[in-house]
């Protein structure tokens, strides 16, 4: 999955948004896994938004990482800050923990 600048350039995108790869924090193929649409705003609108897919079992750590490839400033995972419904969101929890069951959610990287 790659966009760059708002710009598709690779993966699968389905209702312009990029899926993920089928692939958990182990790498395993999955069996039965739950994807969640994600936009992503950057601070002062610098860049468009992001639009993708990510899967709920990921963590967030592991968004932060595809984030990394994702965004035109490509942050070192350790500098992003990600915010949802106003709260920061540490590395070791999963989307699933955080995330309600709204169709498509907003996130902050800050």
């Amino acid at each position: 999955v790659l966009v760059h600048s708002g710009v598709f350039i690779g993966g699968e995108e389905t209702g312009g948004f990029l899926r993920p790869s089928r692939r958990m924090e182990s790498g395993r193929a999955e069996e039965v896994e739950e994807e969640v649409s994600l936009i992503v705003k950057s601070p002062a609108q610098r860049h468009p938004d992001l639009l993708l897919s990510a899967w709920r079992s990921w963590s967030v750590r592991r968004l932060k990482a595809e984030l990394r490839h994702l965004h035109p400033d490509e942050p070192p995972e350790d500098t992003q800050r990600l915010i949802y419904s106003g709260k920061l969101l540490p590395d070791h929890l999963f989307l699933q923990e955080v995330l309600t069951k709204e169709a498509v959610h907003a996130l902050h990287l800050v």
